[in-house]
């Protein structure tokens, strides 16, 4: 999930990554899989635009957390690629502990009440990626780049989110430097 996050990557650009696929610190991505309806095996694919095919820099600290000893950093026990359904479980484990650190409700081991929105999809952290590389400073160009997008406007009108916190902190960088 952190490549995800950490590294803006689309679900079926993650499943495919591996060593294979680091090259001096930073990750290309150049392929995907996908999951038909009615068979829960990945399917390698191209990625999803041709714009998909980039380097998007690996952080040391997800870098370090990352298995060496597969082919695939998110594989089965037997070394292939994450199924549909390998993948939905680690997703469910993955909101599951983002909930209970959040603070949920939980009775005899079942979550009562959310204190994470049970509608976040993996496609969230994606947003947040963006998102993030707006708070850091990166240019719009760059970050085009970096999400793998076609269109620009894609970038700045759907992914790119600004938050209440975020015009706070304009302000206060403003009223710091008056």
């Amino acid at each position: 999930m952190l490549l995800m996050l950490d590294c803006g990557l689309r679900r079926g650009e993650t499943v495919p990554i591996g060593w294979q696929d680091v090259k001096g610190g930073l990750l290309q991505i150049s392929k995907s899989v996908e999951y038909k309806s009615d068979c829960n095996q990945p399917t390698l694919k191209d990625t999803k635009t041709a714009a998909g095919v980039r380097f998007v820099p690996l952080p040391d600290e997800l870098a370090a957390m990352l298995d060496k000893k597969s082919r695939y950093f998110f594989h089965r026990k037997d070394g292939r690629m994450l199924t549909a359904t390998g993948l939905r479980r680690m997703w469910a484990s993955f909101h599951r502990a983002c909930d209970r650190a959040a603070g949920a409700e939980i009775y005899r081991n079942k979550i009562i009440t959310h204190a994470f929105d049970p509608a976040i999809t993996p496609h969230y952290l994606r947003h947040t990626y963006c998102s993030n590389l707006r708070r850091q400073g990166v240019d719009l160009k760059t970050a085009q780049y970096l999400m793998g997008h076609s269109d620009i406007a894609t970038t700045a009108n759907i992914y790119s989110h600004v938050t209440e916190d975020d015009i706070r902190k304009m302000q206060e960088a403003k009223d710091a430097a008056d």
